[in-house]
């Protein structure tokens, strides 16, 4: 909620670029279970959102399940096919931890990318040059790595990540599908509230939940593939086009 009240939406193109300062003082708060100060920067949230994800152990949606996608070959439009497929994989298939952690996770990027439509679709005068919107396929080149990616990564893989990134940002636009989401009822209103809790509606589990991911966020653990996928990820380049990202109204002034 802090983030989504703080219009975090406008700042994700700082997320590689956030003060180091701040991020590590922020590790150590996340790894010492303290809360965290008022007035952190956006970016510097974004970013230690980021490094939880890559310190994981594993990709939310497992590793086995990048080639599987590969292997069934859908079509990029066909986005019902490929909900079909993330129903069965979410509610079947992996761990329930994985499976709320990853619906909360795609929920509030979901989120934050319609709350960047709103304000462009209402915006009345020139953009911020300095800022970056999130978008939908700025979202997926960010995080894909996080959701789907190989044990090791090779050229033959790399060549087909772009299956990843579809199934990803189908993920990411389906966030709000009631068909989507397990447990046995889903009566909270998620990001809505500052009592939002996503995990209040499930059946009950073993109560493991997320904590079991890993163990800190130790900058050491960052899976090695991650860091390769992230490669030239220079939100202030070409890559921003390449992702959809559209600043209207931002031209060179010479």
């Amino acid at each position: 909620e802090v983030m989504e009240r703080e219009a975090a939406d406008e700042d994700v193109g700082s997320i590689f670029s956030a003060p180091a300062s701040s991020i590590y003082k922020l590790v150590e708060t996340v790894d010492h279970g303290k809360p965290f100060e008022r007035d952190i920067p956006s970016s510097s949230l974004w970013c230690i959102l980021k490094i939880f994800l890559d310190c994981l152990p594993a990709p939310l949606l497992s590793f086995e399940v990048l080639e599987e996608i590969v292997n069934l070959g859908l079509s990029a439009d066909d986005t019902e096919a490929q909900c079909r497929f993330l129903h069965d994989l979410l509610h079947y298939r992996l761990p329930r931890e994985m499976s709320y952690v990853s619906l909360y996770l795609v929920s509030f990027l979901h989120t934050l990318c319609k709350t960047a439509e709103s304000k462009e679709a209402s915006r009345k005068r020139p953009p911020d040059c300095t800022k970056v919107p999130l978008t939908f396929a700025l979202a997926t080149r960010i995080f894909t790595p996080n959701f789907l990616r190989p044990h090791v990564m090779t050229e033959a893989w790399r060549r087909n990540l772009s299956a990843a990134h579809q199934m990803v940002e189908t993920l990411l636009r389906s966030a709000e599908d009631d068909g989507l989401w397990i447990g046995r009822k889903r009566t909270l209103s998620r990001h809505k509230g500052a009592n939002a809790d996503v995990f209040s509606s499930s059946e009950s589990e073993d109560g493991s939940g997320a904590a079991s991911f890993g163990e800190g966020l130790k900058l050491e653990n960052v899976d090695a593939n991650i860091l390769k996928l992230a490669e030239g990820l220079d939100l202030g380049s070409n890559e921003l086009a390449e992702a959809g990202v559209a600043i209207h109204g931002c031209t060179d002034a010479s």
